[in-house]
């Protein structure tokens, strides 16, 4: 039977209605407090829409997924932290550069930090820079290699809303770890979106489990529940175990939360590519 692969990230052009939820859902998710996921970042348009999640690496360099950003430069994008809302209580910055695959184009992006809201109580960054991995293809998005760097114009100050996850390096047996994300809170074809950070637990599964669905041994399939999972708009988050990040949101075949496998680029295969592009930088 064909199956259907939806990324998990919103297209830029395409407004979307935001609006504030009381569902408890990312999918079938909970509310996050402030500072649980300090990690967490919005990547959102020059508009401070929300489109993706990422994580912070260090203070001027954030992680996500290549297919976040395509046909985008730094001017367009603005990195919010320090917030679970995702349009207040937190900051937005500037990306000086945005490190990106070969076939990977730049575009408008901020930063958002420091708040579960998407759109109040963070801080806003600008992106300097945007590096992609060379061998990511939209076209051959199951082969794996979705990720990507942000590196921000100016540096973060850290805070206890405000800090980077350390990432894997050993390719880990199954654990159960957590996703967030202000992605939809439904389905592909509902278009509400979670003004609060959600988050929702994950059991991953062994590597012969996810490459037997056909998927490469480059990404980490999480186990499948009904209504409850990632979906458009949690594109690039962070899956982390162990308080160790382990996975990038990458994409789900079908609808959201509908019992396939969610499915995430493995961190621990790209820790050279990480190290190598953050120190020629």
């Amino acid at each position: 039977m064909a199956s259907t692969t939806f990324i998990l990230g919103w297209i830029i052009s395409i407004v979307t209605v935001v609006v504030a939820n009381s569902d408890t859902r990312i999918v079938g998710g909970k509310q996050a407090y402030e500072g649980q996921f300090p990690y967490q970042v919005s990547l959102q348009n020059t508009s401070k829409i929300h489109f993706c999640g990422g994580s912070i690496l260090n203070e001027q360099w954030i992680l996500t997924a290549a297919h976040c950003i395509p046909d985008m430069s730094p001017k367009q994008l603005l990195v919010y932290t320090g917030s679970v809302l995702k349009s207040s209580g937190g900051t937005w910055h500037e990306v000086a550069k945005i490190v990106s695959h070969k076939k990977f184009s730049m575009s408008l992006l901020l930063v958002y930090t420091g708040s579960v809201l998407k759109s109040s109580g963070g801080t806003w960054h600008e992106v300097a820079k945007i590096v992609s991995h060379k061998k990511f293809s939209m076209s051959l998005l199951r082969a794996g290699n979705d990720i990507a760097l942000l590196k921000l114009m100016h540096k973060l100050e850290f805070s206890n809303l405000v800090q980077p996850i350390q990432l894997e390096t050993a390719d880990n047996k199954p654990v159960r770890g957590v996703i967030s994300g202000w992605g939809r809170i439904y389905s592909l074809n509902r278009p509400e979106t979670s003004e609060h950070l959600l988050y929702v637990e994950a059991k991953t599964m062994t590597n012969q489990q996810c490459q037997s669905y056909g998927y490469s041994k480059n990404v980490i399939c999480t186990v499948a529940y009904f209504e409850k999972g990632v979906c458009l708009g949690d594109s690039g988050g962070p899956l982390v175990a162990n308080e160790k990040q382990i996975g990038i949101a990458s994409y789900v075949i079908g609808d959201c939360a509908i019992g396939n496998p969610d499915v995430y680029t493995k961190v621990s295969t790209y820790i050279e590519w990480i190290k190598d592009n953050m120190k020629n930088d």
